[in-house]
């Protein structure tokens, strides 16, 4: 408030340099983000001041870009349309700054405004930092408005695919898939100052992600076939010794015209059976060595169908205790039953709760993403 109050007074000097730095005003109020005195001064500003430059080439609206500030971003420009075209004091483009802090409003608000005046060597520096910064979808975008960019290197003489490569994919939320969709072919084979190519330097990049991985890969398998193997083991073990026992004349259940008994009859057969795909599934994955590829979409194909059989074997098999239950109390102690049946109901609600979001996960990344990015 003192400070408006002080430029109302002297709206000549609202331009003025502040700081040792050469700042005015409007670098100061946009490098700490006061929305609304920043909103005043562009008021009271006129184009000139707007586009001047502090000691290291930098104007507010360079700063306001790297910040993030959108409403600042488009008022600027309301008063002067060119300031988005200024670079900073290193030649860097405003939207090439917002791009490397990774402010994806402003970015996208900016290529609107200059895409028709950015030029093939701005844009792929443009493309770097996007892609560095995890920005896949704005990207994409760009690669669509500017094929050409597919083919042009940077100043490592490096393609999108190379910058891709070098990405640290574990600290991604979004899926890259589909950058590597518009280049070129050819370009796949294309090779760095390092005389690698994209595939090349994603695998010298990426060695000990993968090794984790197969690890993890592998632990997991082995967890859940000793889960798969155990729930084999029980189910089999009830189809021999059924409930109420045989009858010594023909060997045959007592109670097998009950539906109960059908019931438990069924579910052992898909606990059984469920429970074995399992064991073999898991037993794929444990045993070979993995390639690169088989990260995409063989192993989490093997890991979604383990965790599905092995959820069925699991409710099945609780199912089959129900029933069983069901069965040896219903006569004289039904509630013993009722309370058997509500219990084993637990193990499959907490199976859900807990592995219901890595499922998700897994299914997400493995066919939706994949196929989104083709549509």
């Amino acid at each position: 408030a003192v400070a408006k109050d002080i430029y109302d007074k002297y709206e000549d000097e609202i331009g003025q340099e502040i700081t040792n730095l050469g700042n005015t005003a409007l670098h100061v109020a946009a490098q700490a983000n006061c929305i609304d005195f920043v909103k005043e001064l562009l008021k009271m500003m006129s184009t000139e001041d707007l586009a001047k430059k502090n000691k290291i080439g930098c104007t507010a609206f360079f700063y306001a870009a790297g910040s993030g500030m959108v409403e600042i971003v488009e008022e600027a420009m309301k008063g002067n349309k060119d300031i988005a075209m200024v670079p900073g004091g290193d030649g860097t483009l405003p939207i090439v700054r917002a791009a490397a802090l990774g402010q994806r409003q402003t970015v996208v608000l900016l290529y609107e405004k200059t895409k028709g005046s950015l030029t093939d060597d701005e844009c792929i520096e443009l493309l770097v930092k996007l892609i560095e910064t995890d920005l896949y979808a704005v990207a994409l975008r760009l690669l669509k408005d500017r094929p050409q960019l597919a083919t042009k290197r940077d100043r490592n003489e490096e393609t999108a695919l190379h910058v891709l490569a070098r990405k640290n994919l574990t600290s991604s939320n979004q899926n890259p898939c589909g950058v590597e969709n518009v280049v070129p072919k050819k370009l796949a084979e294309a090779i760095n100052t390092g005389g690698l190519t994209p595939t090349a330097l994603f695998s010298e990049k990426h060695k000990e992600l993968k090794r984790k991985g197969e690890t993890w890969m592998k632990d997991t398998a082995s967890s859940c076939m000793i889960v798969a193997t155990l729930i084999a083991t029980i189910v089999f073990a009830a189809a021999i010794t059924v409930p109420g026992g045989n009858k010594e004349d023909t060997g045959l259940p007592f109670f097998r015209q009950k539906a109960s008994f059908k019931i438990f009859a069924v579910s052992n057969v898909i606990s059984l059976v469920a429970s074995s795909v399992s064991i073999v599934n898991f037993l794929s994955i444990v045993a070979p060595r993995y390639a690169e590829e088989d990260f995409l979409h063989l192993l989490p194909r093997k890991l979604l169908v383990g965790f599905a059989t092995l959820f069925v074997a699991i409710a099945a098999m609780m199912v089959v205790f129900s029933a069983t239950s069901y069965i040896v109390f219903k006569d004289g102690s039904l509630w013993i039953a009722i309370l058997a049946i509500v219990i084993s109901s637990i193990p499959v609600i907490l199976f859900v709760k807990q592995h219901f979001l890595f499922f998700y996960d897994v299914l997400r990344s493995t066919y939706a993403s994949h196929y989104l990015i083709r549509k």
